[in-house]
């Protein structure tokens, strides 16, 4: 049996010169997103029950309940380019290496990150969601799965309810099921790792932002002890 959506939006998103389709379909027990390349056709997708998505927000120190992170996610597919409260971005499982790596080196990222890229993940895509408020910004990471590719990318449209996978019977349901567990487990601890890389970025941040304010109410007293 289908489970009903209750949301469904798509649009296209820009990434460093890369044009994406990205549909998003939800109801109250779990969120999907579609992610394909315009030009290849490449596809990607992940599915987050309501569970998953609210310890991803807890472990990033901004909680969010399921249904507002939905529509966090949805303004911000619509929100017009420059928009810097809530902005989507797609990493590659190199591009966190090579973040890590800087990290490590203090800036320095010379050495290659694709040797450093298992062959289970170098197919996968983080859509990164990036909530900014004034003196903090928090990253929440979706990894997608690589699917196929296909000449004529849907970008249309948002993914329609009969995408949902009615649930198997038997024996080979069982193993199936044991096989997506496997696999969902795999895929939180990617995205818990995407999230230290991140949070360690927007510390950096946050900081710097902090300084910079307090540097600014300096310069205000200043100024206010100079007019009197």
């Amino acid at each position: 049996v289908n489970r009903p959506v209750a949301m469904a939006s798509s649009a296209l998103l820009t990434v460093r010169g890369v044009e994406y389709g990205v549909g998003l379909t939800a109801d109250g027990e779990a969120l999907r997103v579609d992610l394909q390349d315009t030009q290849t056709g490449e596809l990607w997708s992940g599915t987050f029950n309501t569970r998953y998505v609210e310890e991803i927000t807890q472990k990033t120190g901004s909680f969010k309940k399921f249904g507002v992170f939905v529509g966090m996610l949805r303004s911000a597919l619509a929100a017009p380019a420059g928009d810097e409260t809530l902005k989507l971005d797609v990493l590659t499982y190199a591009d966190l290496q090579v973040l890590k790596q800087r990290k490590a080196a203090g800036g320095d990222a010379s050495c290659s990150a694709s040797a450093l890229v298992p062959p289970a993940s170098s197919t996968k895509r983080y859509l990164i969601l990036t909530y900014a408020c004034q003196f903090d910004r928090v990253h929440f990471p979706l990894p997608l799965a690589f699917l196929h590719a296909t000449p004529h990318p849907p970008v249309e449209a948002a993914p329609p309810a009969t995408a949902w996978p009615a649930p198997a019977t038997g024996s080979a349901s069982s193993h199936g099921l044991h096989q997506r567990c496997e696999q969902l487990s795999r895929e939180k601890a990617d995205a818990l790792a995407a999230y230290d890389t991140l949070r360690r970025e927007s510390a950096r941040e946050a900081d710097r932002l902090r300084r910079r304010a307090e540097a600014l109410s300096r310069e205000l007293e200043e100024q206010a002890e100079q007019a009197r």
